[in-house]
């Protein structure tokens, strides 16, 4: 416990440091290797470490402001961020966010849920634009906890992230973010095809199936198809006496340094 508040303080004090210099050092093999040995030692992986320039990254899931941002400019001039997130108000403000900032050639959003299937679900809305859910039986999450939460719902469409990443023509997908409130497994169940091709997953967790925590599940799913899966964060939190928040899920095919001591300069 000590050993782990020690290495908390010390991420706290260079983190400020570490995302004020990092964008100014070009990529390569000694930068691949600090992405690396960040991801094992400090045991989470923020998106300052794993999106590179030049980065085709996908966020599923996605209040306005904030996040996918931050990925925009991390991403440089060659790379770009695909925005998918069903609710009409978060969508309203996405676009008006991106034509404010001209990035219209960066980010591009598309105005549907994914899901395991193509077809329509019940979104249930809430006051807070990051909290909305779809109800899917047997999930339980801890945003449900919150008495003013999902007074009201819309009938949203939704797709597979194979067929939306295929009617976008997206070949190149390198990193994916899903924060979808428990719908995080039905996501994965339509990406069979994507998979394939991504080297980076950081995927929520914090929600359970039928009292199982779904980062195990997803865990499993991951490492069935390949990848060198953990769960990080701080380890299991409670919110509640009857709720415990667990970790998230980052997943990867070969670490950053390996195709530098392949011998290879590019991906």
């Amino acid at each position: 416990m000590l050993r782990r508040r020690i290495r908390n303080w010390l991420i706290y004090l260079i983190r400020p440091i570490w995302y004020l210099f990092w964008n100014s050092f070009p990529e390569g093999a000694a930068k691949d290797l600090v992405r690396d040995l960040w991801i094992k030692f400090a045991n989470s992986a923020p998106n300052e470490v794993v999106i590179r320039r030049g980065d085709t990254v996908i966020l599923v899931g996605a209040p306005s402001g904030g996040e996918y941002l931050r990925m925009a400019k991390l991403v440089g001039e060659d790379g770009h961020v695909i925005v998918i997130e069903p609710e009409k108000r978060n969508i309203e403000e996405l676009n008006r966010e991106i034509d404010e900032k001209s990035l219209r050639n960066k980010v591009t959003v598309v105005p549907k849920g994914a899901y395991s299937e193509r077809g329509k679900q019940i979104l249930k809305v809430s006051p807070h634009p990051e909290d909305h859910k779809i109800e899917i039986e047997g999930i339980e999450h801890d945003n449900d906890l919150r008495p003013e939460n999902y007074q009201s719902i819309q009938e949203i469409y939704v797709d597979t992230l194979d067929n939306i990443l295929r009617e976008l023509g997206v070949d190149k997908v390198d990193f994916i973010k899903i924060t979808v409130n428990g719908a995080e497994i039905e996501v994965l169940k339509g990406m069979g095809e994507t998979l394939d091709r991504v080297s980076r997953l950081w995927i929520k967790g914090h929600a359970k199936l039928r009292g199982q925590p779904i980062n195990r599940i997803i865990v499993s799913m991951l490492r069935d198809k390949g990848f060198n899966a953990k769960i990080i964060g701080e380890g299991d939190a409670p919110i509640s006496k009857d709720f415990v928040r667990t970790g998230d899920v980052y997943a990867y095919k070969k670490p950053f340094s390996y195709r530098w001591r392949r011998g290879a300069c590019k991906k």
